[in-house]
């Protein structure tokens, strides 16, 4: 999600992501460029997976290798142009990801996008609601204000 064409972005919000788990490591690389760059233009970001699957070569990938990610594998999950979410498949131990595993993940995609997508949704929602509250309240009691003070003086 973004506000004023800037992704909204907290550790505490992915707190089980390994891009945005660590204040550190969100801050200092967020700040960089790597990571706004990445979620301005998301493509399957994946190291250590069996031969011939690893992406393309960037500074975050690079950090996430020195970062004791033993295999990753992140899908961005885009609905409509948006980025809505990020799927992530890592170990940090001796296991490496397989071809098959991550076809078995894989298919496992739309459904994680839908899910991202409507919880995106609903926060918007929720959100919108809050502000269209926040503005009814503000402009009834200034219609009572203005009301009242109407009345006092044609008494």
């Amino acid at each position: 999600m973004k506000l004023n064409d800037t992704p909204i972005l907290s550790p505490e919000l992915g707190k089980n992501s390994v891009i945005l788990r660590d204040d550190l490591f969100y801050e200092h690389y967020y700040n960089k460029g790597a990571l706004y760059q990445y979620l301005e233009n998301p493509t399957i970001l994946a190291f250590g997976v069996e031969e011939g699957i690893d992406s393309e070569n960037s500074k975050l990938k690079d950090v996430l290798k020195n970062s004791g990610i033993v295999s990753y594998a992140c899908f961005p999950l885009v609905s409509n142009h948006n980025l809505v979410g990020l799927f992530e498949v890592y170990s940090n131990e001796g296991t490496v990801l397989t071809r098959n595993m991550l076809i078995q993940v894989q298919s496992f995609h739309d459904l994680m996008k839908q899910l991202a997508n409507e919880i995106v949704l609903s926060f918007r929602n929720e959100l919108n609601n809050i502000i269209l509250t926040s503005i009814y309240r503000t402009a009834t009691c200034c219609s009572m204000e203005i009301q009242s003070s109407s009345s006092t003086i044609f008494r």
